[in-house]
């Protein structure tokens, strides 16, 4: 690569004419730039040789991060402190990628930038040192030099083992996924929510309090005036857990939940329905025999086809799931983006073997290396089939229920109708008949095999809501699911099960809260995932391993798709 002025001059004025910046030089001037204009010290012939490297990379790096950054991601959130050095160094990293796996030239400025800066940096305040010496690591598919020994001896034990604990994670092959994105919104955003999951996974931190986003009004909130609540992926409140037994997960305090929020004992037509931990249910006696997944009475709307159709109790009335659903796109979208990110194939460079990169055959011919292919990595995370089962219980009657319904629907839109990952919906209740003993009921509302509009799914959702909402059984339930969600060959099968109290079993006796746990053991034990998701209700952590509470009815389809980004795809 030439340095001499007239180079540099010309390599500035492509650079800025590139993104429609002006430039200026002046007399010992600071290198700078506001985003429309960049200011440069007088090139000439008495600059040495590494100030023309530092110039020609603060040139190329600003205009890049012009072309290909999104400055209003840091205008709405307003991060502050270890977020915003966080996003800075993955931002730097993703706009560094775009520009010099473009132009050789470019990239080989950065390594002898890179050397620069090594030989005249020695200290550093920590976590920095960490960070750099991760991003460093990550940046070795592309760059040859990227200092990553020289950050590594800068860390202390306590830097190292922040260092060990992002290698160990997935977070480099999120970050490679990002990085290839050229859109500025989608990049930009990526790249904050991927420096918000660091700070709260490796740091430990609540990153909503590195925030100043605006308020409803415009005013930004002020220093200390945060709030303890946390947002998950598309804006849920929920507390999650995940331990390696009942009842021991860790919880990632989003909210304190307060057991008072629990609904008190309340006759439907308040419809508010009742939570089954209020009253004792279908506990005590002996004979409890369970309904097989061959006895369960099965409605399946998608097919029309009914087993053993029974009347239930009709808790409820109308529901207006349509009304819920005007946050479909946004929380969709939500979803959407992150789900195409983590699932991008990339391309992994530096490699002996693979695809021939003819931009890297300086290398051999300069006797540099023999690190000159590219391998196409093809990532498997939409390998995945979801099973959505809703508790349709009386207890659910009113909002708990509407809402529940609108979180299905979402999921079933974006999940199955947009990204075509296979799903399916089911909810349970307990129904009889005229003479008739109890039974396990199911009803289908999306099979894996066939696809429903979100029209379709709210008008079975309000025959269900307005007509069958009886008792529950979750071992049966759950059983009943695992036999058919079990049957799917994806990589990954994943059953998220909401449900807002203890299993009743209706006025069938016997241990029916012990089979629950059985059923939920069996199924922790085998490759299927399960997911417990308590609606106001934080017994879920006492029967499941991957646990989480949902605080409000009006939390669900937004805490919902949050439980689905955390568990499914992450």
């Amino acid at each position: 690569m030439l340095l001499n002025i007239a180079d540099i001059q010309k390599y500035v004025a492509a650079c800025a004419s590139k993104v429609g910046v002006s430039v200026s030089f002046v007399n010992k001037a600071t290198p700078s730039t506001n985003g429309k204009h960049i200011t440069l010290p007088t090139i000439s012939s008495t600059m040495s040789e590494d100030d023309k490297v530092k110039l020609v990379q603060f040139v190329k790096h600003e205009t890049a991060h012009i072309a290909y950054s999104d400055f209003g991601v840091l205008e709405r959130h307003k991060p502050k402190g270890l977020l915003m050095f966080i996003d800075n160094m993955l931002e730097d990293h993703r706009i560094d990628y775009i520009n010099d796996s473009m132009y050789d030239g470019d990239r080989l400025n950065t390594e002898q930038f890179m050397d620069i800066y090594c030989r005249e940096t020695h200290t550093m305040d920590s976590p920095a040192p960490a960070l750099f010496a991760w991003d460093a690591w990550v940046r070795g598919d592309l760059w040859d030099n990227t200092g990553e020994d020289h950050f590594a001896a800068m860390c202390s034990d306590e830097d190292l083992a922040i260092r060990d604990k992002l290698v160990a994670g997935n977070y480099a092959d999120v970050l490679r996924n990002i990085r290839t994105i050229e859109d500025k919104a989608e990049g930009s955003e990526a790249i904050y929510q991927l420096a918000k999951r660091i700070l709260k996974e490796v740091f430990g931190e609540d990153a909503d309090k590195y925030e100043q986003p605006e308020s409803s009004d415009g005013k930004g909130k002020g220093e200390g005036e945060g709030t303890e609540k946390g947002v998950g992926a598309a804006g849920g409140d929920t507390k999650h857990g995940e331990g390696e037994s009942a009842g021991e997960g860790k919880e990632l305090r989003y909210v304190d939940f307060d057991g008072a929020k629990m609904l008190p004992m309340k006759g439907h037509a308040t419809g508010e329905g009742i939570n089954a931990a209020n009253f004792t249910c279908g506990t005590g006696g002996t004979g409890y025999k369970p309904d097989t997944p061959a006895e369960t009475h099965v409605h399946d709307f998608t097919t029309g086809i009914s087993s053993g159709w029974t009347m239930g109790a009709r808790c409820g009335g109308h529901y207006d799931i349509n009304r819920l659903l005007a946050n479909e796109a946004s929380l969709a979208n939500t979803l959407r983006t992150k789900l195409q990110i983590v699932s991008r194939d990339r391309w992994e460079f530096g490699k002996k073997s693979g695809k021939m990169r003819s931009a890297a055959l300086w290398k051999v011919a300069g006797g540099v290396n023999d690190r000159v292919f590219k391998k196409q990595i093809h990532n498997d995370t939409l390998d995945v089939a979801v099973q959505i089962v809703v508790d349709a219980s009386g207890s659910m009657s009113g909002s708990k229920f509407e809402h529940a319904a609108a979180a299905a629907c979402l999921l079933n839109h974006t999940l199955s109708n947009v990204l075509h990952i296979p799903v399916e919906i089911v909810a349970f209740t307990e129904l009889w008949g005229l003479g008739e003993t109890p039974r396990n009921t199911m009803f289908v509302l999306k099979n894996f095999a066939k696809p429903v509009s979100t029209q379709q799914m709210v008008g079975w959702w309000d025959i269900v809501g307005s007509n069958y909402l009886a008792d529950n059984v979750d071992g049966e339930s759950l059983a009943w699911s695992f036999h058919r969600l079990r049957q799917r060959k994806e990589k990954r099968r994943i059953m998220v099960v909401l449900s807002d109290g203890c299993p009743c079993g209706g006025h069938r006796k016997g241990e029916i809260d012990s089979y629950t746990r059985r059923i939920i053991e069996e199924v922790e034990a085998s490759p299927i995932e399960i997911v417990g998701v308590g609606l106001m209700y934080d017994m879920v952590k006492s029967y499941y391993k991957k646990w989480a509470v949902i605080d409000h009815a009006s939390n669900i389809e937004s805490a919902l798709i949050s439980i689905v980004d955390k568990h499914v795809f992450a």
